[in-house]
């Protein structure tokens, strides 16, 4: 798939999302490595008491590659049947695939402590294999006073196909936020593909802001 075209979904994408939640909090971030830049956005909506609906967009390019963009998309939408635990669909697009997913949710939110973790299992339309994932948001943020909080955010995504490929992509944001809407600091990714026999860390900074 041409860049451009990675571009326009990406973009149509995340105004879909922004238009779903234009009264809610939408979390938008841009990181800038000593490799890559790339741009993050993540919102989240409950709908009743019972059921959620919970995005993640990711778009990003080395550098050296400009051309050859890289995005993710992920919907989920859960059902709670107990107390911080869901069950839980989801449509994700991944560069040249669509894969639906089936699984569960685990959630918390308490104090300054947000965490959503899935585990799913999914089927790769383009690439006909079965595989299985466990992606992971958690932000903690606690006070330093009326204006400024600690601001940590961590993204967790590990693929596994069926073929016996793992690969595991870390990224944190840890540094400070202001009115709990501007976020800065430093920013770190980690990567290992090809059952860890590639591995790569990045480092550098981020900004972001909350809608």
């Amino acid at each position: 798939m041409r860049a451009k075209m990675k571009i326009v979904i990406t973009l149509v994408s995340f105004l879909i999302t922004m238009k779903g939640f234009a009264q809610q909090e939408i979390q938008v971030l841009s990181s800038f490595t000593d490799q890559s830049f790339g741009f993050t956005t993540i919102a989240e909506k409950d709908i009743n008491t019972k059921w959620n609906y919970f995005s993640i967009n990711e778009a990003g390019a080395d550098y050296d590659y400009k051309d050859n963009l890289s995005f993710e998309t992920e919907h989920y939408l859960s059902y709670q049947f107990i107390k911080n635990l869901s069950f839980a669909t989801a449509l994700s697009l991944q560069n040249n695939n669509i894969l639906p997913q089936i699984g569960l949710c685990y959630s918390i939110e308490k104090n300054n402590l947000d965490l959503a973790v899935y585990p799913t299992l999914s089927y790769g339309i383009a690439d006909e294999e079965f595989g299985a994932s466990l992606n992971s948001v958690i932000e903690y943020a606690p006070r330093i006073n009326d204006k400024w909080d600690f601001f940590n955010l961590l993204v967790l995504d590990a693929d596994y196909d069926f073929d016996g490929d793992i690969g595991f992509q870390q990224s944190l944001n840890t540094g400070v936020e202001w009115k709990r809407k501007l976020s800065f600091g430093l920013n770190l990714d980690f990567n290992q593909y090809d059952n860890f026999n590639e591995n790569d860390t990045e480092y550098g900074f981020f900004i972001g802001y909350k809608l």
